[in-house]
């Protein structure tokens, strides 16, 4: 599975209102693969246009049409916060939008582990660097609180709560050396970068 990165969607997928600079918005992630009510807000277009997850597919929006969703108790694989961005790129690791995505995407590949017998060691052990430095972005940016510490199959993990939510979330503790961190954030660099070289 390769990393895609997207930008959010310069208007709410529902009513079609353009969001302004700095405007708060939410972003939530449908399965599409599943017969439920998420899956049935997203348009054919909306899964065409959308890059990420192949079950998965992004819902941008607006605050107004998130409480309809509410309401209509429409259920989400996740959700969270965004708000519309300046347009100069931000670093890696201070791009909410850039760690999200990669945190769910790296996750996915490891949830994943034992029903793909193709994905290779090095794949494994890059999607558990990422969920943990992505984790820990998000952890400064207040999105996710660490709750506590399991240790498993001699392996230590951070449990970590989202932000507003009960959602808990477990992730590997790969005991990144420093000359492995730089590498990292050279590597989050470029992935982010993807997302303007595209448009």
């Amino acid at each position: 599975m390769d990393y895609k990165f997207s930008t959010a969607s310069k208007f709410c997928m529902k009513c079609k209102h353009v969001f302004n600079e700095l405007e708060f918005f939410m972003s939530a992630l449908a399965n599409v693969a599943a017969d439920d009510s998420a899956s049935q807000t997203v348009s054919e277009d909306e899964k065409n246009s959308n890059a990420g997850l192949s079950d998965y597919q992004r819902v941008d929006s607006c605050l107004e049409c998130w409480e309809k969703d509410i309401e209509k108790e429409i259920k989400y694989f996740s959700w969270w916060q965004m708000q519309k961005a300046p347009k100069k790129k931000l670093p890696a690791l201070k791009d909410l939008e850039f760690l999200w995505q990669l945190f769910y995407q790296a996750r996915t590949i490891l949830e994943n582990i034992d029903t793909d017998a193709d994905i290779e060691n090095d794949k494994i052990a890059e999607a558990e660097n990422f969920a943990y430095v992505s984790a820990l972005g998000l952890m400064r940016m207040r999105q996710l609180k660490l709750a506590s510490y399991e240790n498993e199959d001699e392996s230590e993990f951070l449990v970590f709560t989202q932000t507003g939510t009960k959602n808990r979330l477990k992730v590997k503790d790969p005991k990144i050396n420093a000359e492995t961190l730089s590498k990292l954030e050279e590597k989050l660099e470029k992935l982010s970068a993807q997302r303007f070289d595209t448009q």
